[in-house]
């Protein structure tokens, strides 16, 4: 049987004679160890900040906008573009229960001209129950919209 003292008196032999080797061991798995915490760090930093911006969502909301149907109905055909209008929010207001609020948000893409500048800009239409389900708080002085702006 191997005495304990005689192993490590071995072993610190044998760690001065690999000095090289011994050193490079050591800074590999150091290496290896920072690069996983670093790892894990960002992962939790990136999952952190997908629930602030989901946050700035809303809580507890549903966003449905119009698309492209994918199958053909009653002898229509398939592709046909959806629109919803302000007709389809009332509908949905005076027909789903269980609804804190409701908003429709309309968005374009419009051609903004001054002098011989011309720009693309997004210009979006809100009501005013938006404000307050997209968490959206009016800077200083100012205000969101209310049911009088209608």
């Amino acid at each position: 049987m191997i005495h304990p003292g005689s192993f490590v008196r071995q072993l610190v032999r044998d760690l001065r004679a690999q000095k090289l080797r011994t050193f490079l061991t050591t800074l590999g798995i150091v290496w290896g160890t920072v690069a996983v915490s670093l790892l894990l760090s960002f992962g939790q930093a990136f999952h952190t900040q997908m629930i602030k911006n989901a946050a700035g969502l809303g809580n507890a909301i549903v966003i449905a906008w119009p698309s492209i149907t994918s199958m053909p109905f009653e002898g229509l055909s398939k592709g046909r573009r959806i629109r919803l209008r302000e007709d389809d929010i009332e509908l949905v207001r005076q027909r789903a229960t269980g609804l804190e609020a409701i908003s429709s948000e309309y968005t374009e893409t419009l051609q903004l001209r001054h002098g011989k500048r011309t720009m693309a800009v997004d210009v979006s239409g809100v009501s005013p129950e938006f404000g307050e389900m997209r968490n959206m708080i009016p800077i200083m002085g100012g205000r969101f919209l209310n049911p009088l702006d209608e």
